[in-house]
């Protein structure tokens, strides 16, 4: 048959290469002759295939005879399409024998054939039966392709149809054999596909199963409420506990942290753990008379089983549920001595004077619940018992339901054709696919019951531990992220509303903050400040680095620190600051900053921080928008602390030099005097005379704390200071290492460019202050070591 030359198609669309599979198996299980898969598969001509097992039975045909019978089998067709004459031989005398074939026309048959091969695979693979598990399909396909080889070969000469049968048969084969892997495949794909949709299923069910509190969860809720507040990883005093998984550890781990006393730095009185509060003697008992294995993890469904084990072990659990003493006498007799937290029918807990435990729970909130439970096991006993009437312990905590996920693992292989590790495998997916896509899956104290019951093994269990502990993690951190968010709101609220009035904020900053409201509703009009307050002093203490500063703004204005004025201006600051932090936040700059902040007197510092940011967005702007150098940011840091030095010096000059500090022999006996620490201080004389006569000196504090460039508050304590005897106070005449302005030789980079010029003309201060005088001591213009080895570093060159 012509055909066209064959395209690039892998033949049978990537499937020939797939190993022999069962199915192939059992189409070849009797001869493992040609052409018997594809017809047993198909049903396609079971009667050639007959005729072809008997033809080759048959000892008169001859070798070209069989070849095409065997290869008519294997296309599908039967011992009526032979095309071989016999019983014609010389003269008509060699009866039996087979007419000779002509090679040519085989030959050219053959390659005919070839190409009908290429045709052949292309079809198959644009039919895209290779995914297709319809047998009909196939069969279809055979059926329509037989039909085209054998309407082409209708007139063909027999030689080349003996050639083309023969050459294009073994293909029928071929694809036969590849489709029948391919429906082994199907059919386990399928299988694991149907597998994994009732899994699905049924998880949903017993998630929901287990979520819903039974009969013994509801009383046991009740019971436990004052104390754990039904949480199994509560301990004593922390009954919402969830950073210490109890869950997750091991009955022995958890044995192994009582016993360490690790409760006490959380503030536990005892080593009470779990929904049921286990102290350390009491889980070693139960988990010792139960049996249980201390390695067994000490998840929900286990504190259930143990905390019932002991109920009917020690405390007559068997005998309400049977009728023989009432609840009353249960709870009285029995549960008011297990748990601490339940009040008898005397209205007091058992444990209410031993200074840690108090009841909380009403006994008839407790009797309530007992009724409850009781009635439904009296309802049906069955649900709670094993088959000798005991009370089923093992199955608390879990919905124990023969037809539940567990059990369908067990049998999937009968059930799917599925292999249990295939099974496991597939669960841990889903539950790792609920874990990320469900927000709370993840913190489900159940879950690691549902593992256990599902026998994952430890890859299998990792997996989802992993993935549980990565969700647990994502959930915290965006609770922190949203908690931030909502801050930054509310911070922005608050400002708002301090800068601009609008009461329509108050609202939202009350649901955040009540008090907060109330406070700024208070503070009404933002103009004035608490009388002595130090407006500069407070917000110079302040990092305009720290985020958290902005916090300290708004407190500060609440309580009349500052200003509106003042916070207007702290809060431009600090908002440049945060723009700049990139360049702010540069080790050497930092370090540089720190070090010549510490030189200046405190009340000064908040201007030179303010300085320092306007000077760098300048440099900024020059640098078009750009980062500016670390050598251009420190020398402007340097510039502009010797300016400000200049402009404290001439202050300190101006106010030592006032009249009334002065006497007629101020040569020989100066109103100031420098201590050993190179500090100045009033004289004793003058601070006599200032004690003595306040009222002629009304800006002594301000200007003993410029000349000696500490805070007004300590100028104040040591102003007044009791001591006013000097023979009675110390050599110092404050009692205080009073620092003068100069006392460490601050250092600077010279140089005032045009960002730092710029940057004093926005805050008034000019370059025409004079430098030291003879009073203050003059400043050191070296760099620092350290300053010098950070910018020597290669990321600065």
């Amino acid at each position: 048959m012509p055909a066209p030359q064959q395209n690039a198609v892998p033949t049978y669309g990537n499937t020939s290469n797939i190993p022999r599979a069962q199915t192939y198996d059992q189409l070849h299980r009797a001869s493992n002759k040609p052409g018997s898969a594809l017809a047993d598969l198909l049903g396609v001509l079971p009667g050639a295939v007959k005729a072809s097992e008997q033809a080759t039975k048959d000892a008169e045909p001859g070798p070209n005879e069989n070849a095409q019978l065997m290869a008519l089998a294997q296309i599908g067709a039967g011992r009526d399409r032979v095309r071989i004459a016999r019983g014609q031989g010389f003269m008509g005398l060699l009866r039996g024998s087979e007419t000779t074939i002509d090679a040519y026309n085989a030959e050219r048959g053959r390659r005919e054939a070839d190409l009908a091969a290429g045709a052949l695979r292309d079809a198959y693979a644009t039919a895209n039966l290779h995914h297709n598990s319809d047998p009909a399909a196939f069969q279809k396909f055979v059926q329509e392709q037989q039909q085209a080889i054998f309407a082409n070969l209708k007139d063909a000469d027999p030689s080349y149809y003996h050639g083309f049968v023969t050459r294009i048969g073994p293909v029928f084969e071929d694809m036969g054999k590849a489709h029948a892997g391919n429906l082994d495949g199907f059919l386990a794909g399928e299988n694991k596909q149907a597998f994994e949709a009732r899994l699905n299923t049924k998880m949903d069910i017993e998630l929901q199963a287990r979520a819903e509190s039974d009969a013994f969860g509801i009383m046991m809720d009740t019971l436990m409420g004052g104390e754990s507040g039904g949480n199994y990883n509560a301990f004593h005093g922390n009954g919402g506990n969830q950073a210490i998984r109890f869950t997750d550890m091991s009955i022995q781990e958890v044995l192994d942290w009582q016993k360490s006393g690790a409760y006490k730095q959380y503030g536990g009185g005892s080593s009470a753990v779990g929904k049921y509060q286990f102290i350390n003697s009491t889980l070693a008992e139960v988990v010792r008379k139960s049996g249980i294995d201390p390695n067994t993890k000490f998840s929900p469904a286990v504190q259930d089983q143990l905390i019932m084990f002991r109920l009917l072990d020690m405390r007559g659990m068997q005998d309400f549920l049977d009728g023989n003493i009432s609840a009353e006498q249960f709870l009285d007799n029995g549960l008011s001595y297990e748990f601490a937290g339940l009040k008898s029918t005397n209205g007091r807990g058992r444990y209410d004077d031993d200074g840690i435990n108090a009841g909380n729970t009403s006994a008839a909130k407790s009797i309530a619940a007992l009724n409850a439970y009781r009635e439904a096991y009296v309802k049906d006993p069955r649900t709670f018992t094993d088959d000798k009437g005991r009370i089923d312990v093992a199955s608390l905590g879990s919905p124990g339901d023969p037809n539940g996920i567990a059990s369908m693992i067990d049998t999937v292989e009968e059930d799917f054709g599925v292999s249990q590790v295939e099974a496991r495998d597939a669960a841990a997916s889903q539950l790792v696919q609920k874990i990320t896509s469900e927000p709370g899956f993840a913190e489900r104290l159940d879950l690691p019951d549902l593992v256990r019951d599902m026998k994952l093994n430890e890859e299998q269990r990792t997996r989802v531990e992993t993935a549980r502990d990565q969700a647990i993690a994502e959930a915290e951190a965006q609770k922190v992220a949203d908690g931030y968010r909502e801050e930054i709101q509310f911070q922005t609220n608050t400002v708002d509303y301090i800068l601009d009035g609008d009461a329509s904020l108050l609202d939202s900053i009350g649901a955040v903050n009540p008090m907060l409201k109330t406070e700024l509703i208070r503070r009404g009009d933002g103009d004035w400040v608490n009388p002595g307050s130090d407006q500069a002093a407070f917000v110079g203490g302040l990092d305009m680095t720290d985020p958290e500063t902005i916090d300290d703004l708004i407190q500060g204005y609440v309580y009349g620190d500052i200003d509106r004025a003042t916070f207007n201006s702290a809060m431009q600051t600090f908002q440049e600051q945060q723009r700049l932090a990139p360049v702010l936040n540069d080790p050497a700059v930092l370090q540089a900053v720190r070090f010549y902040s510490e030189q200046l007197p405190e009340k000064h510092r908040f201007t030179f921080g303010r300085l320092i940011t306007d000077a760098v967005a300048e440099l900024a702007r020059q640098n078009g928008d750009q980062r500016p150098s670390l050598t251009a940011v420190l020398a402007a840091a340097g510039s502009v602390y010797q300016t400000q030095r200049s402009m404290i010096h001439a202050d300190a000059e101006r106010r030592a030099a006032k009249p009334e500090y002065q006497r007629a022999d101020t040569d020989k006996n100066p109103p100031w005097m420098r201590v050993a620490d190179g500090s100045l201080q009033p004289s004793p004389e003058l601070l006599g005379r200032i004690r003595a006569n306040p009222s002629a000196f009304p800006t002594v504090v301000e200007d003993i704390a410029a000349v000696s460039g500490l805070p007004e508050w300590r100028i104040e304590s040591a102003l007044w200071n009791p001591w006013r005897d000097p023979a009675q106070r110390p050599t110092d005449a404050w009692g205080i290492g009073i620092r003068a302005v100069g006392e460490t030789g601050a250092a600077f980079v010279r140089g005032t460019g045009e960002a730092v010029a710029t940057a004093m003309d926005k805050v008034g201060i000019g370059s025409g202050y004079p430098g030291s005088g003879s009073v203050i001591p003059g400043i050191d213009v070296t760099i620092p070591t350290e300053l010098q080895e950070i910018m020597a570093r290669p990321e600065y060159q």
